[in-house]
């Protein structure tokens, strides 16, 4: 979740492979929706590849928050999630493995898509 103000710099990463720019919208938050949650919704939400590119010359500050999960419990998609005649994208996992698949592709990301110098 993030408060955006004027300085920005937030840019997502597109269908096309391009980095756009998330423009900041006053009196909003930003919601980047992680692996998980795209897993458990059956795609309904999908996850954002995003970075922060700061060419203001201002100080853009952050601060990252991430819960955690049980490693040992079940990772699948909610039931309310999938609509009648529709299949399940995903098998259900352990919380482990599941997270063990989201930081090979992170990591398989940053060789992709490393900043232009």
């Amino acid at each position: 979740m993030l408060w955006q103000d004027s300085i920005g710099g937030l840019q997502v990463l597109n269908r096309q492979g391009q980095w756009i720019n998330a423009k900041p919208v006053p009196g909003t938050f930003v919601v980047n929706i992680a692996d998980y949650m795209q897993r458990i919704t059956n795609d309904r939400y999908v996850s954002t590849v995003h970075r922060v590119q700061n060419y203001s010359g201002n100080e853009r500050i952050s601060m990252a928050f991430f819960f955690g999960f049980n490693l040992n419990e079940s990772c699948g998609v909610l039931d309310s999630c999938v609509a009648e005649g529709e299949e399940k994208k995903y098998d259900e996992v352990s919380s482990l493995e599941s997270f063990i698949s989201i930081l090979g592709r992170f990591w398989a990301s940053l060789r992709l898509h490393a900043p232009e110098t």
